[in-house]
């Protein structure tokens, strides 16, 4: 699955924005008394709130700010619930907190101040943006902050993400759309399905899908941030096909970025093996291929293990010859790591090539990389006899006996037992076919002992018959 090879975007805004709002000095309104106006909804302090207030100004002044949140604390236990005294009062607790850089506590009094706002209008345009905006970035913050449970990072983040799409959706009626509040509440959403990157909420997805594609509608020259939203998206969903498109996007903005090339790769290499559809597979394929060579071109994807996907998918379309070239280029002058498994790949397509002597050649060049391993070696033998070349045959089988294939080293000593037969050579028949029945699991081949007794029996013959020509010569 491509989500366990490529990585979402890291959550963006670790830090908490900056939240050090200039505080302004508030202006107390000079209004008539509050009996002259009867209009709850005026924009009014109480005459109890608008008298504490005088001290306001002085510890303001002062930036004695704890008596000041003090002096505000006891006016807001004496203002009606819902009106203006509640809303102000809670408006410059807010501010005060974020002042003094405890924004975590302003978070309580600016929810009170934008609730009782939605109540009467009281917030102008800006005002409201700015609060709500805030808001968001707090509740980031706290669902960032280090040491979090999960359920109180979700709790965070889906405030959160509340209040900045309000911002979001005023911005869109009032078609003043701002892209970093889109690409932030983009993040937001992403942050909440990455909470259960196993079952992503398929509604949150759509919807942060949305906010990424509608965030690249809005400049001619789009945030790249919104271009990797956008992925992410399409890689959780599994749509891999458009994840390609965006990824390809993504490069011709910046062919440098290494890590796009590798996801691309990535992809077309996972769409090439799991299509059924040979065709569509062999494209997505080749398209693989072509992402590796133009990220080659430009110095990246030369890792070993690029190297040998390169190889790799050339084997998948068929172009075996091409495949065993870089192989063998790579395996010699290391740029693939040469296991064991990679050189018995480029003996068996140079075999299937029909260029048997060139898969000895591979056979015993890797033998060398393997000192204390018979396995090429046996190999190589065993290629040779296809060859009908015996005598090399017998000699690479002892090779491989003597360095040893572990629990199968048996069949090195009964190979060498068959062909030094065939080769008239009995006593090393003989010899191997000893060596290999000490093996308790050449009893799997009921023949070996046969082929013993044969050559012993050749041999006495060849004794008796010396033996009868010297007596006939002595007379």
């Amino acid at each position: 699955m491509i989500a366990s090879i490529f990585t979402l975007p890291p959550r963006p805004f670790r830090k908490v924005f900056c939240l050090l709002a200039v505080f302004v000095a508030l202006a107390l309104p000079s209004a008539a008394p509050a009996q002259d106006q009867p209009d709850s909804d005026k924009k009014v302090f109480s005459d109890k709130v608008r008298e504490g207030l005088t001290k306001f100004g002085e510890l303001q002044s002062k930036e004695k700010w704890d008596d000041a949140l003090a002096l505000i604390a006891d006016l807001v236990k004496t203002a009606e619930p819902g009106s203006y005294d509640e809303y102000m009062l809670n408006y410059i607790k807010g501010q005060l907190y974020l002042r003094i850089d405890q924004t975590p506590k302003a978070l309580a009094p600016l929810e009170i101040a934008l609730r009782v706002s939605d109540q009467h209008n009281y917030f102008d345009d800006k005002e409201e943006r700015t609060v709500l905006k805030y808001l968001a970035q707090i509740y980031y913050g706290e669902g960032s902050a280090k040491g979090i449970t999960p359920a109180r990072q979700q709790e965070c983040f889906i405030k959160a993400s509340e209040y900045i799409g309000r911002l979001v959706n005023k911005e869109r009626t009032n078609k003043s759309l701002n892209p970093d509040d889109v690409l932030f509440y983009a993040y937001l959403l992403l942050n909440r399905v990455q909470v259960n990157a196993e079952k992503p909420d398929p509604v949150l997805l759509k919807q942060t899908q949305k906010l990424s594609e509608e965030g690249l509608a809005l400049t001619i020259t789009p945030k790249a941030e919104f271009y990797r939203l956008l992925l992410s998206t399409l890689i959780l969903q599994n749509n891999y096909v458009d994840a390609a498109e965006v990824l390809e996007l993504l490069l011709q903005k910046d062919p440098t970025s290494k890590d796009n090339w590798v996801q691309l790769s990535a992809i077309y290499l996972s769409l090439g093996a799991d299509e059924k559809d040979k065709e569509k597979a062999r494209e997505n394929n080749i398209r693989a291929i072509l992402t590796f060579e133009r990220a080659q071109a430009i110095g990246l994807l030369k890792t070993p293990k690029d190297n040998y996907n390169l190889v790799g998918t050339y084997a998948n379309i068929g172009q075996i010859e091409h495949a065993a070239q870089l192989l063998e280029t790579g395996l010699l002058n290391g740029t693939i790591e040469p296991e064991k498994t990679k050189w018995q790949y480029l003996a068996a397509w140079y075999q299937q090539l029909n260029q048997a002597q060139k898969a000895v050649t591979i056979l015993k060049e890797a033998a060398k990389h393997f000192p204390d391993s018979g396995e090429f070696d046996f190999m190589a033998a065993q290629n040779y006899y296809g060859l009908e070349k015996f005598d090399d045959a017998l000699m690479e089988a002892k090779v491989a006996a003597t360095k040893g294939l572990g629990d199968k080293t048996w069949q090195a000593w009964q190979f060498m037992a068959y062909t030094a037969f065939e080769l008239g050579k009995y006593e090393e028949a003989v010899e191997a076919a000893d060596k290999a029945l000490s093996f308790p699991a050449s009893k799997k081949d009921a023949q070996l002992p046969g082929v013993k007794e044969a050559a012993q029996k050749a041999i006495d013959d060849r004794n008796a018959q010396t033996k009868a020509l010297e007596a006939r010569q002595k007379l």
